[in-house]
């Protein structure tokens, strides 16, 4: 008896899989393209940028719960995505909704896989945790829209930094921490304060990494004519202080010729950069050929360039408001010393008495 009621249980069980299966095969042959000018209409009124789908929309399965899958997606013209897969909501008292990205680009810059929670309030949304990996590198983070205050934080590892400079070799570290307030894109991107900062330890940097502006930057970076220099670490640091605008707080580049400190300010919302960089050789001969170069204008075409002594010194105290860029930041550092680590940080602290502008 006890071997009839096994046989029947199996078969039963069986049976079901099969059902389920034969059901989710039929499910997942259709496509939905027909929900493609609603999901175009809503999700472009909610990113306040054109939202296009040219690739076939399919039903999917996301965490065991029903999803559409949308193929070939762009949201405005810099952000792309092969496949987007969208969890349907379910019905509990807070929406909840999985987003997968797949090979999301910006710019054509690849930015690789994303997982997207979102958990939609009656006043606004949170996502968390963010994450994201490509090629060994990862982000996670998490961004929070409540009441019109939006707040976003989070951490870049490992990122190649031949993405950010043809042939450069390394790695790169992130932080992001931004906080908005406003109604709008335009608004909540006016608003934002906080921090940016990009920190790079041992790598390579050529020729062609370098001369992505001028003959003038290269030469900062490599002087003698190299083609080649090691790169022993980097600290890129701006605070974000409204109205579009970075404001650097700690700059340095340290190579094997040189050690370059920078000052300046990003204007975000016109596109302008206005920077000064000073280099200062390791190799004695090469000191007479140090010149400061002043970068200004747009961000994609800025003009660089070099500058006497003391014009270097003008710009820098007057234009840029600031004569020592060391001394301008390393009170902040010292205060925060678990901000830098490295061979950078130590530079830093060494130049902190020096005019090195």
């Amino acid at each position: 008896m006890r071997k009839k009621i096994r046989k029947f249980f199996l078969y039963a069980t069986s049976s079901v899989i099969s059902c389920v299966a034969i059901f989710a095969g039929i499910f997942l042959f259709f496509n939905f393209n027909y929900l493609r000018p609603q999901i175009e209409a809503q999700t472009t009124d909610l990113l306040e940028q054109k939202v296009r789908i040219t690739g076939d929309i399919k039903p999917s399965f996301l965490n065991w719960h029903l999803a559409l899958v949308m193929h070939k997606v762009d949201v405005g013209t810099d952000i792309k995505a092969d496949a987007v897969t969208v969890s349907l909501p379910q019905r509990t008292s807070l929406q909840r909704v999985m987003v997968q990205a797949d090979n999301l680009k910006y710019k054509g810059q690849l930015l690789g896989d994303y997982d997207i929670p979102v958990t939609v309030y009656p006043d606004g949304f949170e996502i968390d945790p963010l994450k994201g990996n490509q090629g060994g590198s990862t982000f996670k983070g998490k961004v929070k829209y409540i009441n019109h205050e939006l707040h976003i934080e989070g951490t870049l590892k490992d990122f190649p930094l031949g993405r950010l400079a043809d042939e450069a070799e390394g790695k790169v570290d992130g932080i992001v921490q931004l906080e908005g307030r406003g109604e709008t894109q335009a608004e909540l991107i006016r608003t934002l304060k906080g921090r940016l900062m990009l920190t790079s330890g041992t790598g390579k940097l050529t020729s062609k990494s370098l001369n992505f502006w001028s003959r003038d930057l290269l030469t900062s970076f490599l002087p003698g004519k190299k083609e080649a220099t090691t790169l022993n670490c980097a600290i890129v640091d701006f605070n974000v202080i409204g109205n579009g605008q970075a404001q650097s707080r700690a700059i340095v580049v340290d190579t094997s010729e040189n050690t370059v400190f920078a000052k300046g300010t990003i204007d975000f919302d016109k596109g302008q950069v206005d920077m000064v960089l000073k280099p200062h050789p390791k190799d004695i001969s090469l000191v007479s050929v140090a010149t400061p170069v002043h970068i200004s204008g747009a961000i994609d075409n800025a003009t660089v360039t070099p500058e006497a002594g003391g014009v270097a010194r003008k710009i820098g105290g007057v234009l840029l408001g600031v004569i020592n860029p060391a001394l301008a930041v390393l009170p902040i550092v010292e205060e925060k010393l678990g901000d830098y680590n490295g061979s950078c940080a130590d530079i830093l602290k060494q130049y902190q008495t020096k005019n090195v502008l």
